[in-house]
């Protein structure tokens, strides 16, 4: 008796989420600047305070969540989802941005 199985070929994905607070506007602030927070589910999250590294080491400060956006899709990273809503902290309320990006981390086959 010969017996064969099918072996099915899926991806498994690894995922991130950046965190864009809109600055408190000023004078001397650009409108569309944000503080940015980068989560990979490590238990690690990077803010402008602790900042992702480069592979040089040097610190990557985004200006916006497009910017991180841009950067991480030179890393084979995709946006998946995003929603956006407003804090409401009285005097200092502002907008909030959540984006969910993917990328396959390997094969089972």
């Amino acid at each position: 008796m010969n017996l064969s199985a099918q072996v099915i070929d899926t991806v498994t994905y690894e995922y991130c989420e950046i965190t864009s607070f809109a600055k408190v506007a000023s004078a001397l602030s650009n409108v569309d600047e944000a503080n940015i927070f980068i989560n990979f589910g490590n238990g690690i999250t990077f803010t402008p305070e602790n900042p992702m590294k480069d592979k040089g080491g040097n610190s990557l400060l985004f200006k916006n969540p497009i910017d991180a956006i841009n950067y991480l899709a030179k890393s084979k990273w995709t946006l998946s989802g995003s929603t956006a809503y407003f804090v409401d902290q009285g005097m200092s309320s502002r907008n909030a941005k959540h984006y969910i990006l993917s990328r396959p981390k390997y094969r089972n086959k």
